[in-house]
């Protein structure tokens, strides 16, 4: 299941590594956020769909209905190229475990449906 939370107000622009960028990125941000950026709980809309409604297919990505992706009520979304991309998803599941140090072993093929 993938998420993806719009414009949301958080600390992601202006903490950790940006809270160095200087007085003027830190004022500009906090601006733009006030205005373009949804509230941090209606950011978790996104997350709280996908984790409730039930019957959800595995591997469904569920994002805001507005333009772009960035504002909106949560919709399951299945036309974006990017959910077809298999190659980039192994690459990132690898990646993810490598930077985790967490693996997990599938078998080769699915099991049978009987």
């Amino acid at each position: 299941m993938a998420v993806a939370p719009g414009l949301t107000r958080s600390n992601v622009l202006t903490g950790g590594a940006h809270s160095t960028r200087g007085r003027t990125y830190g004022l500009l941000t906090r601006l733009l956020q006030r205005i373009a950026f949804r509230p941090t709980p209606d950011g978790a809309n996104t997350s709280l769909y996908a984790s409730t409604v039930p019957h959800l297919p595995g591997g469904s990505y569920v994002a805001p209905d507005g333009p772009f992706q960035l504002r909106g009520e949560p919709v399951l979304r299945s036309r974006e190229r990017a959910i077809q991309d298999s190659a980039t998803a192994r690459q990132l599941w690898v990646l993810s475990e490598q930077l985790t140090d967490v693996h997990y072993s599938f078998p080769a093929e699915p099991p049978s449906q009987r």
